[in-house]
């Protein structure tokens, strides 16, 4: 005897557009139904990545997820606000999310780091008269 599952799941069928084809339920960012994200880097973006140390490789981020990158250099100017985003991107609040790739994760926390240590180097600056 066989085994048989006691449910189905009917595919699922989507119109198809004059622009091109509907997406599918994994495209993008992995949420059923969403488009695909098509976000390139800001020049803020490219800015920063220019001015980065060496040893913090933020490429990986650049490629897969160029939307996260566009939202640090946002935040860059404000070291709080960078760090609020980074423990957001890092940490899953909302549940049943996949997580970002190891070079990814470990590049926001050198960015995190790296960031603090500047606004430590700057607060530490003596006063000029």
């Amino acid at each position: 005897m066989m085994w048989r599952p006691k449910f189905s799941v009917p595919p699922v069928h989507t119109p198809a557009r004059a622009d091109g084809p509907a997406p599918t339920a994994l495209d993008g960012d992995g949420a059923p139904g969403r488009p695909p994200l098509r976000e390139t880097l800001s020049d803020p973006a490219k800015a920063l990545m220019n001015a980065l140390p060496d040893h913090i490789n933020v490429t990986a981020i650049a490629l897969d997820y160029p939307h996260v990158m566009n939202r640090i250099a946002s935040a860059w100017s404000e070291p709080r606000m960078l760090e609020r985003l980074v423990e957001a991107l890092l940490i899953d609040e909302r549940g049943g999310r996949e997580g970002f790739p190891f070079a990814v994760a470990d590049a926001l926390t050198d960015l995190r780091i790296h960031r603090q240590a500047l606004a430590d180097g700057a607060s530490k600056q003596p006063i000029r008269r």
